[in-house]
């Protein structure tokens, strides 16, 4: 196995920082021999030594990928189901276990990087795994009557193409079936069979001198790939950086008129109490927008402001919350002091029974933390009357700041 630190010289890509799915991972994957479709590379015919027709279209995809600096993109409802499981899977499998499982992107077993798995954990007792979410629970009734004779031989590839490139002597495999009204979930050790991986060690420099003898001759090489995948991430880097001062400069505008002009913040119903301990609020800079988005279709800016101001403002998750200068949330509680609390509804298009069980959330907020919070207009547009109490507001906390705190 190679070390993230050469995937990273080598790609431009941490692979620390990267998920199973993404953009990035699938980058990685680009013309590399994977544990998913192993069982392609030592498929053989019943008499002869010609390719088999999957083996040959497993390698043209690879030269595909190499040529092209794309993976095909492939959408099939066993798929989707299977990640629409997976999470859950996963938890259930820690919890019976007692197993901690950790994320692995992708373990490359050479530093060429022809040769790869994604395994869907590392397990904290040494062992890999791979987790399946069978889409008809057929296949879930044979892999559990039947244990590791019922498990299909392309998951037997998989398993010990894994254990190859890790070079681990086991693997867990997991079955998880929702629909299962008991025992959803099955567990077996398959344990190293180095003479089934010895197919491997067989077949794959063979195949890897075929891929190289057909990239040349169609005018191409891994290496190619590789410095493309680093060009690409450095063109990325550049437009994230110019991206970011773009969006902060036309905040800093925003925030910069808001000032002057002391206008209301139009289109947001808020309710400010100030019967709260008057504190020193730790900003004076601007928060970071994205931690405030999606109140008031997506203009986070609006929230960004309040929160300057040393007011407590809500999330989407309806806690009171303030945004600090280092930009960690801290919940609101019967310790807490500010200048003033401030609410910010995202009723619109809300059920009055939605609202009411809000309400009722509400009232334990409002006993946890004694502070008292009502609602001004939840149910209609937002009115001259929300925005009036946000002027006024503003207007008091930056006569208390004038002179020190006092009322």
């Amino acid at each position: 196995m190679i070390d993230a630190d050469v995937i990273l010289s080598k790609t431009g890509i941490d692979v620390t920082r990267v998920q199973q799915g993404s953009e990035e991972w699938l980058r990685l994957r680009l013309g590399a021999i994977t544990a998913s479709e192993a069982s392609c590379v030592i498929s053989s015919p019943r008499s002869g030594n010609k390719w088999t027709d999957t083996k040959r279209s497993y390698f043209n995809k690879l030269i595909a990928e190499i040529c092209t600096g794309q993976s095909p993109e492939v959408k099939a409802r066993p798929l989707e189901w299977g990640k629409e499981n997976e999470e859950v899977a996963r938890r259930l499998f820690e919890f019976t276990t007692g197993l901690t499982v950790i994320d692995v992107p992708i373990i490359f077993k050479e530093e060429d990087m022809r040769v790869a798995c994604s395994p869907d954990g590392d397990c904290s007792d040494g062992l890999g795994l791979e987790l399946k979410c069978p889409f008809t629970s057929r296949d879930f009734i044979n892999f559990r009557l039947n244990g590791f004779d019922g498990i299909k031989s392309e998951y037997i590839a998989q398993v010990q193409f894994g254990m190859w490139v890790t070079g681990k002597d086991a693997w867990h495999f997991a079955n998880y079936d929702p629909r299962m009204k008991r025992e959803g979930l099955h567990n077996v050790i398959v344990e190293r069979d180095d003479k089934y991986i010895s197919k491997f060690e067989e077949a794959v420099p063979e195949f890897i001198e075929r891929m190289d003898m057909a990239l040349a001759e169609l005018g191409f090489t891994l290496n190619g790939l590789l410095t493309g995948l680093l060009a690409r991430r450095e063109t990325r880097l550049i437009e994230e950086i110019e991206n970011s001062d773009a969006e902060m400069t036309e905040l800093r505008a925003r925030l910069a008129e808001y000032e002057q002009s002391a206008a209301p913040v139009p289109d947001i119903a808020i309710e400010v109490r100030n019967g709260v301990s008057v504190g020193v609020f730790p900003s004076g800079e601007i928060v970071n927008p994205h931690y405030a988005r999606g109140w008031n279709d997506n203009n986070g800016y609006r929230a960004a402001m309040l929160a300057n101001e040393g007011m407590w403002i809500a999330g989407d998750d309806m806690q009171l919350s303030q945004y600090t200068a280092n930009r960690k949330r801290i919940p609101l509680n019967e310790n807490s002091e500010a200048l003033a609390a401030v609410r910010i509804l995202r009723y619109r298009g809300f059920s009055r029974e939605q609202i009411e069980k809000e309400w009722k959330r509400q009232e334990l907020l409002e006993k946890q933390s004694g502070i008292t919070i009502e609602f001004i207009n939840p149910l209609g547009p937002y009115g001259d009357a929300d925005k009036q109490a946000l002027c006024n507001a503003l207007a008091e906390i930056r006569q208390r700041r004038k002179t020190g705190g006092a009322a």
